[in-house]
């Protein structure tokens, strides 16, 4: 197997443990919550705060299975260290939600036409982008409507050089 580049792979778990620590933050709020549905049942409330507080229970362990990941055990580091040939795109995708950003990520475009998203932390995702532009200099870097609708029809068509 290819060594991986040391820079970018501090790089990239640094922002994936960044990313997991809000996948905490998000379990913790769940369990909160479903812990104050589950007293509001007890104090004589209605019965669906048992259903409510379940569901939000779940919810925390699916984010509380996420949160407890290694990050150099993502799929990104595999495609890195056996087939980086394959990623032929790499762009920044920030999701927002009324104004404000929620979550960031930079996303990996493959051959196959499938999509690796590497999470990012908020407001320092170039710096991830910049470091798999280092590394895959024959990968297409940045995001444009052309480039979606290139990727759609022939992935591999983004590669440069």
């Amino acid at each position: 197997m290819p060594a991986l580049d040391p820079a970018l792979e501090s790089v990239v778990v640094t922002h994936l443990r960044s990313w997991y620590r809000e996948m905490w933050k998000l379990a913790l709020l769940c369990y909160v919550v479903a812990g104050i549905f589950l007293a509001i049942r007890i104090g004589g409330g209605p019965p669906r705060m048992i259903v409510f507080g379940a569901i939000l229970t779940a919810i925390g362990a699916w984010f509380h299975y996420l949160a407890r990941r290694d990050p150099l055990a993502h799929e990104v580091f595999r495609v890195l260290r056996d087939t980086p040939q394959d990623i032929v795109w790499a762009y920044v995708s920030v999701q927002k939600q009324r104004g404000s950003k929620v979550r960031s990520s930079v996303m990996l475009g493959l051959t196959s036409g499938r999509r690796l998203d590497v999470g990012a932390t908020i407001g320092n995702e170039q710096e991830l982008l910049d470091g798999f532009a280092r590394v895959l200099p024959w990968a297409t870097i940045g995001y444009s409507p052309e480039l979606e609708a290139a990727f759609g029809k022939a992935p591999a068509s983004l590669r440069r050089g």
